[in-house]
């Protein structure tokens, strides 16, 4: 049994807790290539698509993938093809379905073990749950993947960046975690120690890192080598 004593006040009082998607509750997915949603969007409107439709969206999704990874910003991949497809020739709702098919075709994202059971246990529990999420698909697309995951009703809200109009480690999106959690003391839990646990402890929060070792230690965090599977052990919730 843990001793909740040796485990950091920060964490062991929170309430709401926010937890990053990929590598944290299911197995990263890589984004669709370019080829394969220009693809899918010629199915749907293949008359009105301009001929090099399929050259300026790889081009605009590198651009959108810079700006991300500069942490300069960040930008929806449904704007991302609304742009390349040309003024009033996709709507927003056809750009969803599309891009909705084309991870459905990618990969089927599975949850990483003992995610579900732990979710239930801190949902029972009445900790307030947020999803917090750097990603290009919006709200909506996202609460479809927890629903497909079977996970969607333990969550009380979902912050993506695409929403926002910023991305882990900015201080805007951890505003917008916080504003989600209703103010309540947060845990964010995540597998990137920057975007993650660096982006949590700036904005004033407590955070897990989901390593690869349980030594790293600061005064706000702690790392965990198992995965959210041992978070409810942490916080003294039984399974």
């Amino acid at each position: 049994m843990l001793d909740r004593r040796a485990f950091i006040p920060a964490i062991t009082e929170a309430r709401s807790i926010a937890f990053d998607y990929g590598g944290t509750l299911v197995h990263s997915t890589p984004a669709p290539p370019p080829c394969l949603i220009a693809e899918i969007c010629a199915q749907e409107v293949n008359s009105t698509l301009p001929r090099d439709f399929g050259t300026r969206l790889a081009r605009g999704m590198e651009r959108a993938a810079e700006i991300y990874r500069t942490g300069s910003g960040d930008k929806s991949l449904v704007r991302v093809v609304a742009e390349a497809a040309g003024p009033n020739t996709m709507s927003t709702l056809q750009i969803s379905a599309c891009l909705a098919r084309a991870w459905d075709t990618q990969s089927a994202e599975r949850l990483l073990p003992g995610v579900a059971g732990a979710l239930g246990a801190l949902s029972s529990a009445g900790f307030r749950l947020v999803l917090a999420s750097n990603t290009r698909r919006s709200a909506e697309a996202r609460g479809e993947a927890l629903e497909r995951l079977g996970i969607a009703p333990l969550f009380s809200d979902i912050v993506v960046s695409s929403a926002v109009g910023s991305a882990k480690p900015e201080l805007a999106f951890f505003d917008a975690v916080q504003q989600a959690a209703l103010a309540a003391p947060t845990v964010f839990v995540g597998d990137s120690f920057r975007r993650d646990v660096l982006g949590a402890l700036r904005a004033g929060m407590a955070a897990i890192w989901v390593a690869p070792t349980s030594k790293p230690q600061l005064r706000r965090c702690i790392g965990i080598s198992d995965g959210v599977a041992r978070l409810p052990e942490m916080l003294g919730v039984a399974t």
